[in-house]
């Protein structure tokens, strides 16, 4: 497993000249992928209003959890405008104004006070039934603009493809790390094809590739799908670390664009984020 260090050197990699650099990270909904800050996810639709006014104590938000429709191949694949609603008593909780961290239990939508918006701010949603298909999931509100958010919960069987990769033989999910489900969006929303991240320092990194999932040791590409996931990287057991990821892809002229982010992880949670890609 490689050194946690590795992080501190995710920025370096070389874009070409200033005009090359992709703008910042993607705020995606159904009309596409913006200019935002952080790895983001689609604000909601329900509850509150379309702007955020944030005290000392933070903001009131109205989190909804939902499931992917499909996890097929194409460019709509993991994509949060593509997304049901799931009824089933979760755990909620995110960062707070004040430092320690708001939760609340039930069923979708669950309203938060008092929670933190700025550049570290995170939410999370966690099954309360031990039986649940749904997997802990853990996503980025940095700067989140909206009073609304959706959280989406991967099933188990989506990381099912983890044990025929040929890394490590029998490889299976390990709770005392963390999982990044990553999409790697054009500013319309869609997948990126041919794009890569950086390694962060997982047991291995996968590619969703003509609707296989392939391991980084054959060096793979993303499908029209753009996504990619991180198998088993080292994190905390109480959330509050993050790990930063760094995409890449060339453009129409075949200069190399990339794009970086943090994402907050922690042990036994999927993270999932966006990655933005301009490769016009």
């Amino acid at each position: 497993m490689k050194n946690w260090a590795i992080l501190a050197f995710l920025a370096t990699l070389s874009c070409g000249n200033k005009s090359d650099v992709a703008p910042p990270l993607a705020n995606c909904s159904s009309d596409g992928c913006h200019p935002g800050s952080g790895i983001s996810v689609v604000p909601g639709t329900t509850g509150g209003s379309s702007s955020v006014t944030e005290t000392d104590g933070g903001i009131t938000l109205t989190v909804n959890t939902v499931a992917f429709v499909s996890s097929s191949s194409d460019s709509s694949a993991w994509a949060m405008s593509n997304v049901k609603n799931v009824i089933e008593s979760v755990k909620v909780q995110a960062s707070s104004g004040s430092g320690a961290a708001v939760s609340s239990t039930g069923t979708s939508p669950i309203v938060l006070t008092g929670v933190s918006t700025d550049s570290i701010a995170w939410v999370s949603a966690s099954p309360t039934s031990t039986s649940s298909a749904y997997l802990s999931s853990i996503i980025s509100i940095a700067n989140w603009t909206t009073t609304s958010v959706n959280v989406p919960l991967l099933v188990a069987d989506d990381f099912a493809f983890v044990s025929s990769l040929l890394t490590t033989t029998p490889l299976t999910l390990d709770s005392a790390t963390a999982q990044l489900a990553i999409k790697i969006v054009d500013i319309n929303g869609n997948g990126v094809k041919n794009a890569r991240i950086i390694d962060p320092g997982a047991v291995t990194v996968a590619y969703a590739n003509a609707g296989v999932w392939i391991d980084v040791s054959l060096a793979p590409f993303t499908d029209l799908s753009g996504r990619v996931v991180v198998v088993n990287l080292p994190a905390p057991a109480t959330p509050g670390g993050f790990a930063t990821i760094t995409a890449y892809g060339n453009n129409s002229l075949g200069t190399q664009v990339a794009n970086t982010g943090v994402m907050p992880i922690e042990a036994g949670f999927v993270s999932y984020g966006t990655i933005l890609l301009d490769l016009r």
